[in-house]
């Protein structure tokens, strides 16, 4: 028999990658913009190459289209 995972705990975890989601497309469209190969993206999100590319393709538009101009695609 598998354990139950209880209601508040997946509506926790929802909720958390609600969160953290747009920080993961600013770090995606950081990495394109150094022209970081979509493969190494990929292996640092830990899904495929394709998955990658089909979630994050327009992350460069994304995050600007939340953050304003005020993007820094470099880091600094």
């Amino acid at each position: 028999m598998r354990p139950r995972v209880p209601r508040a705990a997946l509506a926790a975890l929802r909720e958390l990658e609600g969160r953290t989601e747009p920080l993961r497309v600013i770090a995606v469209a950081r990495a394109r913009h150094r022209k970081e190969p979509w493969q190494k993206v990929a292996d640092a999100l830990g899904v495929t190459r394709q998955s990658a590319w089909e979630k994050y393709q327009f992350a460069g538009n994304a995050a600007y289209a939340k953050t304003g101009p005020r993007l820094d695609l470099d880091g600094q």
